[in-house]
């Protein structure tokens, strides 16, 4: 998913500057992440995902985009995205959003999405939660005509 989702200052590898925005926070039981420290692999995907934590009833990962996530749906999945860092284009259906840090987006599953980067050399990362448990296998690419 993109899903990016999708945090504040963007994907920021060690040493590298921030952005002008205020960093958030991630909080789980074992840890606070203030700051993801992306690989230089991962910086050069235009997508990348760590899985951070899986329960019986969901599944938490953050998501760096550095350029855009191909159109896809998620047939038995629902996401819930956090913008932590950056700007994003959102298509949902045939809408389309600006995101922000500290937006919260709900795509039900079954519903066609993706996301743009806005930064340009500034990467978005969001927190996002899916129910049931995500493995990376339910994502279905759609062909979109240009707009």
């Amino acid at each position: 998913m993109l899903c990016f989702v999708m945090l504040i200052g963007g994907c920021a590898a060690a040493g590298s500057t921030h952005s002008s925005h205020k960093r958030g926070r991630l909080i789980t039981p074992n840890r606070i992440y203030t700051q993801t420290q992306w690989t230089q692999e991962e910086l050069e995907r235009d997508v990348a995902v760590r899985s951070m934590r899986v329960t019986r009833y969901a599944s938490y990962h953050m998501v760096c985009v550095n350029t855009s996530e191909k159109p896809h749906v998620h047939d038995k999945h629902d996401a819930v995205v956090t913008m932590l860092g950056g700007r994003a284009r959102l298509h949902l259906g045939i809408k389309t959003f600006v995101l922000n840090p500290g937006d919260v987006v709900e795509i039900p599953r079954g519903n066609l999405h993706w996301v743009e980067n806005l930064g340009n050399k500034n990467p978005t990362e969001a927190f996002v939660v899916f129910s049931p448990p995500y493995h990376g296998k339910d994502k279905r690419f759609v062909n979109v005509p240009s707009q």
